[in-house]
């Protein structure tokens, strides 16, 4: 009976400490990047040249600096504990809108948008 409860507290004080594997943060942030700027073109149909292609890369890299930040952001305010629903909010919404400035600096930068 004793022997349970050792496991238990073993089980309960692994559980109150968080880690976050950076490595993992950086290639969903890379990977949610380019999946949304292929549906981005997908949708829109404005795949007509190579020069449409250009902007995978400024994308991608404001993906990976996006979830840098994030996993910064984690490391300094939530180093022992999950972040709140209001964190992670916040920082899709951020993430989201660096996204889409550099969709349209990239587009913008070879005549795609106006």
């Amino acid at each position: 009976m004793k022997q349970n409860s050792v496991v238990q507290s073993k089980g309960n004080s692994r559980d109150s400490q968080v880690s976050y594997n950076p490595l993992k943060i950086i290639i969903s942030g890379f990977a949610f990047a380019l999946v949304s700027s292929i549906a981005f073109f997908l949708v829109f149909g404005i795949i007509s040249s190579e020069w449409t292609f250009v902007h995978f890369l400024p994308v991608c890299l404001g993906g990976i600096i996006g979830a840098i930040v994030y996993y910064i952001i984690l490391k300094i305010f939530y180093k022992n504990r999950k972040p709140d629903t209001v964190f992670k909010v916040i920082s899709l919404l951020l993430f989201s809108a660096m996204l889409w400035i550099c969709l349209v600096l990239s587009l913008s930068s070879v005549g795609i948008w106006d």
